[in-house]
């Protein structure tokens, strides 16, 4: 990268009227989309929430992306004898909610992100989605069975994933203040119950039970595996510490017969003392299977009963994630729900010992963790693209639009706001702070835009930064393919005067990448450059979609960048 940058300097003059500023409507950020800040597991309404997060699967009406629930847990994971929930959002993050009413009235206020992150793709890739966004061995969609799997009167997790692998962590902690330390690598938590790195079966969905009546918890699985989805029992077959598995010993337990993307939780329905199965389908079916009177054996399968109803309705909003547990210190079960929505709800049993009844999906409501004062709104720029590395582990980073009144250290140069990426104030006591667990790779922040050019043509650019800490800092202006003349990923035809010359993507490509200094006074970074591809005879004028990117590296939580007033004018 070239040092094209101009430190100290004033904030560059205006462009003329007359060259029009290619940056469109919102160069200085003053349009905004305003999106929440999930750090905390409150929404803007006060509703606990994970990231809503899709991905593709395969149904009856094709392959396609659907909305996936977070997954739920409730128990007591502080010891202070009141349950409390965690969840764990599609994009992969922990989140803990501490129980700060009663056991009879739970009430929640903000979330503890757990410095947990798993979904760091295999082979060393760490990310879950290249830059279209298209997915590669996607290790994101966690679903959890929290159980002390080695009996030392901790809570356990074995979590299974979208690509169909498991992990198990144990829990390194105490009573009060459980600890579940990132594996390094991630790898190294795998549990392998086949030859493959995976289970052949995708989204998987564990759930631990003592499914045999042995006093030995196992482990069932629901799955999203298209025409083969199923709820399977895998047998714990270790002697009482870290749990092992064999595709060797695994059953079938329930057919899906037809019902796709299956998200199980146990819990003994009918009060016979055995273990049931309520099953939890992507079109937003709940079913009951009940155990076999005599109780289930390997091969045989538990029968469907019946669809259950939450409040006089048989259907939910999607795909949910059911926990069965004792919401409000009754005596009866109820039934929690992660919400394709990243909401959570629970259905309170309004029914008897044996004979459960539901009534509607409550969304359960927290607090803000911090107040607006401190913590602006999340406010998104119209036009431009933000990527704050959070698929990759980037534990509390945003980038959001900011104002000097909400910070100070902002003071835009130009009209009243700016672009700002930090980190977030880590509000833990129970959990370690996230902030420590971010690794060095995720560290990354970039802002995007595209925008028209035309080749032979000269362009000035002019940007203003501000920063902090800042370790690396640059930009890229480089040609996108999908262009106003042609379209096509192996060759570009472009046709004047009807004549046809094809010229290969390498020959047109453009790549200007230079770098600059983040200083603590607001400064100037400023490029002229002529756009023209490598392949000299490409005919001037013609129209390509250039995409510009500005990237950085933050490397502690105490380090800020700001950016405002962009320009890209063609020279005159």
């Amino acid at each position: 990268m070239d040092a094209a940058f101009a430190q100290g300097n004033p904030p560059a003059p205006a462009p003329a009227a007359s060259a029009p500023n290619l940056f469109g409507s919102n160069p200085g950020f003053e349009e905004s989309v305003v999106d929440d800040n999930l750090w905390d597991g409150v929404t803007r309404e006060s509703y606990l929430s994970g990231r809503p997060f899709s991905a593709p699967v395969v149904g009856d009406d094709g392959f396609r992306s659907i909305a996936l629930p977070p997954s739920v847990a409730f128990a007591d994971l502080n010891g202070d004898g009141k349950p409390d929930l965690l969840v764990a959002d599609g994009l992969g993050y922990f989140y803990f909610y501490a129980n700060v009413g009663t056991a009879a009235e739970p009430k929640f206020r903000s979330a503890e992100i757990v410095p947990l992150f798993l979904s760091a793709n295999p082979k060393g890739r760490p990310d879950n989605l290249d830059v279209n966004n298209r997915y590669r061995n996607l290790r994101a969609v966690p679903r959890f069975a929290l159980a002390d799997w080695r009996r030392s009167g901790l809570l356990d997790l074995v979590v299974g994933n979208y690509f169909g692998e498991l992990f198990f962590i144990p829990n390194t902690g105490s009573a009060k203040q459980p600890m579940f330390r990132q594996p390094q690598p991630v790898e190294s938590a795998r549990l392998k119950p086949g030859p493959r790195d995976g289970l052949p079966f995708n989204l998987l969905a564990p759930v631990a039970a003592d499914w045999q009546g042995n006093g030995r918890l196992d482990l069932l699985l629901g799955e999203g595996t298209y025409s083969a989805n199923a709820v399977r029992l895998l047998e714990n077959l270790g002697p009482g510490g870290r749990p092992q598995f064999s595709e060797d010993r695994m059953h079938y337990v329930a057919y899906g017969e037809g019902r796709e993307v299956l998200i199980p939780t146990v819990v003994d329905f009918n009060q016979d003392g055995r273990p049931d199965l309520v099953v939890a389908d992507r079109n937003g079916k709940v079913s009951l299977f009940l155990q076999p009177a005599n109780g289930w054996k390997p091969g045989q399968e538990t029968p469907f009963s019946t669809y259950l109803t939450f409040g006089g309705r048989d259907k939910l909003p999607g795909l949910v994630a059911p926990c069965a547990a004792d919401f409000n210190g009754d005596g009866l079960f109820d039934l929690l729900f992660g919400l394709p929505n990243g909401r959570i709800a629970v259905a309170l049993n309004l029914g008897t010992r044996g004979e459960p009844r539901f009534g509607p999906l409550q969304e359960l409501k927290g607090a803000k963790r911090l107040p607006v004062t401190r913590v602006p709104p999340n406010r998104n720029p119209a036009d431009w693209l933000v990527n704050t590395s959070a698929a990759y582990g980037n534990f509390l980073a945003y980038g959001a639009i900011v104002n000097a009144q909400e910070d100070q250290a902002a003071a835009p140069p130009e009209g009243g706001n700016c672009f700002k990426f930090g980190y977030w104030p880590s509000g833990n006591s129970v959990f370690a702070s996230p902030a420590d667990s971010v690794p060095p790779e995720a560290r990354r922040f970039s802002l995007r835009h595209r925008f028209e050019l035309k080749i032979g043509h000269t362009y000035t650019l002019t940007f203003q930064v501000r920063g902090k800490g800042v370790a690396k800092a640059g930009y890229r202006v480089r040609t996108d393919y999908r262009t106003s003349e042609a379209v096509d990923y192996k060759a570009e035809a472009i046709e004047r005067g009807g004549v046809k010359k094809i010229y290969t993507l390498e020959s047109l490509n453009f790549n200007l990448v230079g770098d600059f200094n983040a200083t603590d006074r607001w400064t100037t970074v400023k490029k002229t450059f002529a756009f023209q591809p490598k392949s000299q005879d490409v005919p001037r004028d013609t129209i390509y979609l250039v995409q510009f990117e500005v990237d950085c590296e933050l490397p502690r939580n105490d380090a800020v960048l700001y950016f405002d007033d962009f320009q890209l004018v063609e020279s005159r």
